[in-house]
């Protein structure tokens, strides 16, 4: 896909950006958080050097986080540049290439791994006290939704893993595919979890 021009700030430490890629054709997104290391990278896809520079500019690369195992994208490349690790759910292995492979409730940079089961292979989201960072399992492109279910293992487990996240703390979401939730974002996603048939 495009290189994409350019990242829209969430806060000092929060950046995401976001293109169409004609391969999936659909709109696909990825987000930065600073740490005192570096910026962590979740599902990187191609973004333009000016726009890089900016982020080098602030800090170095520290790591990559991929959500999915559909979701290697732009990390291997990255990976090469920055010479830094990739880290993904142990579900994942086989699908994606990825250096350290983490279980249930383990965390990275304070980013806990959140398994959700019943989406595509390696499905996670990683959370931390502000930010929910969402792969494949729900998508915010035309309003929230689901991952469909012709994509999904079984929708009816997806549905009851993502029944845990209301419980987690965070005050925006971010997803592989769509825009940010920053204004009442856990409020906004437990009533459209609610809504979900049972």
């Amino acid at each position: 896909m495009t290189a994409v021009p350019e990242f829209d700030r969430l806060s000092e430490e929060v950046v995401v950006w976001q293109g169409y890629n004609p391969e999936v054709r659909c709109d696909c997104g990825s987000c930065a958080v600073l740490r005192p290391g570096g910026w962590v990278l979740f599902d990187p896809i191609p973004l333009a050097d000016v726009a890089w520079g900016e982020l080098l500019a602030q800090a170095p690369v520290q790591r990559i986080v991929l959500t999915s195992g559909n979701h290697q994208r732009e990390s291997l490349i990255l990976r090469e540049i920055h010479r830094v690790p990739i880290h993904a759910f142990v579900s994942a292995r086989g699908e994606i290439e990825a250096d350290h492979w983490h279980t249930d409730g383990e965390t990275v940079d304070g980013f806990r791994l959140i398994p959700l089961p019943g989406g595509g292979p390696g499905e996670s989201a990683w959370c931390d006290d502000d930010t929910l960072v969402i792969g494949d399992a729900m998508i915010h492109l035309d309003g929230l939704a689901i991952l469909p279910a012709k994509y999904c293992a079984d929708e009816r487990s997806l549905q009851k893993s993502l029944a845990i996240l209301p419980s987690l703390a965070f005050s925006r979401v971010t997803f592989a595919h769509g825009l940010p939730l920053v204004t009442d974002a856990r409020s906004r996603l437990t009533e459209f979890l609610k809504s979900l048939p049972s």
